[in-house]
């Protein structure tokens, strides 16, 4: 499974439609460089979002954790402005959105997330789509399919900010350790450990 293609579009620092093509076979590794507040972070965000929603993972901004309406809507006491591009905000443009195509065994897939906001109120949407732009599914059905095609868990591993690599470098810290045991499902042998140490007394 690869990413063909990302287009983001007025959501966090990207202003308008911006499309970013991964089409080259010969190149499989894309580094993503710049300086602070260029969106790096924005464009993991995005990525992170299309796919499996508004989560725990991009709710943490710095020392807080905002709630998911804060985090899409905006909270001007917690210094967020929300998923929506300002200067669209400006503009009167309402809709933020993330389409993501990726191949998957020479099937390709579109992911396309929505977001239309209405006074401070929004409606978030997620569609699949095959090659032909034919409606596979919606909703929560959708989001049943992508999560069996990359699982949010494991995600983790893929999608982070270079800020953070010291978390994923320190195996002794604990966001690690309970993501490689979520990953690994070591709870199912904890427990097994449990129950045969209870056996056995």
């Amino acid at each position: 499974m690869r990413f063909k293609s990302i287009a983001i579009e007025n959501v966090f620092s990207y202003h308008g439609l911006k499309s970013f093509n991964f089409e080259n076979k010969d190149e499989p590794v894309s580094l993503i460089i710049g300086e602070n507040g260029f969106g790096k972070t924005s464009f993991i965000n995005s990525v992170k979002i299309a796919l499996h929603g508004i989560n725990k993972d991009v709710l943490t901004i710095g020392n807080q954790i905002l709630s998911k309406e804060d985090f899409v809507v905006g909270n001007s006491s917690k210094n967020f402005s929300g998923i929506l591009n300002r200067k669209a905000k400006i503009e009167g443009i309402n809709e933020a959105k993330v389409i993501i195509t990726i191949d998957d065994d020479d099937e390709i897939l579109i992911v396309e997330r929505i977001f239309t906001f209405k006074d401070s109120s929004y409606v978030e949407s997620l569609m699949l789509y095959d090659e032909e732009h034919g409606l596979l599914a919606q909703g929560d059905d959708a989001q049943d399919i992508i999560n069996q095609k990359i699982s949010p868990t494991m995600a983790r591993f893929f999608f982070f900010d270079g800020e953070k690599i010291q978390i994923i470098a320190d195996f002794s810290h604990a966001e690690f350790t309970q993501m490689l045991e979520d990953v690994l499902e070591l709870d199912i042998y904890d427990q097994m450990a449990s129950d045969a140490e209870y056996l056995i007394r």
